[in-house]
């Protein structure tokens, strides 16, 4: 078994070599003491069975360092798992690749810890999945963050929950 302390110590050609079992055997302390350039090369194969605890382990940094793939290929529960700050810290890569199952996973807390700048990327899919409940949820100053494009995706229960 691989400790905390020997996981600070990879390489990256170390973390492509990695194995499933050996990422599904990961602790959330195990997880946040990988370097994010080592975040970065994790096959998605590997990052998508680290369980959901370890998943709340991932830093700020390594979040921002995932790749495209890697979110995209992100379970829903994982995805769901995310604390708030986690959430937060997505990137804009990080946000548009999130699949439109793992956007309606996210509780209304998690949706309401975006930022303006986050939401506004989110893709028509992404909004068009968005539950009434999170939209209720959302600030003023998120709503006003909505493009055109977003509205227009809404459904007109999503718009009433726009005013309520």
């Amino acid at each position: 078994a691989l400790s905390t302390a020997g996981l600070v110590g990879l390489e990256t050609a170390d973390m492509v070599a990695f194995t499933t079992a050996q990422a599904a055997a990961l602790s959330s302390a195990q997880l946040g003491a990988i370097g994010t350039a080592q975040i970065a090369v994790m096959e998605t194969a590997d990052l998508s069975v680290v369980n959901t605890s370890a998943i709340r382990g991932l830093t700020a940094s390594q979040l921002t360092a995932l790749t495209v793939a890697q979110v995209a290929n992100l379970t829903t529960a994982q995805v769901s798992s995310l604390t708030t700050s986690q959430i937060g810290a997505l990137g804009s890569t990080q946000i548009t690749a999130l699949t439109t199952a793992a956007v309606v996973s996210l509780s209304t807390a998690q949706m309401a810890g975006w930022g303006t700048a986050q939401l506004a990327l989110m893709t028509t899919a992404q909004i068009a999945a968005m539950e009434t409940a999170d939209i209720v949820a959302l600030s003023s100053s998120q709503v006003e963050a909505f493009t055109t494009a977003q509205l227009g995706a809404m459904s007109s229960d999503q718009i009433s929950a726009l005013f309520l």
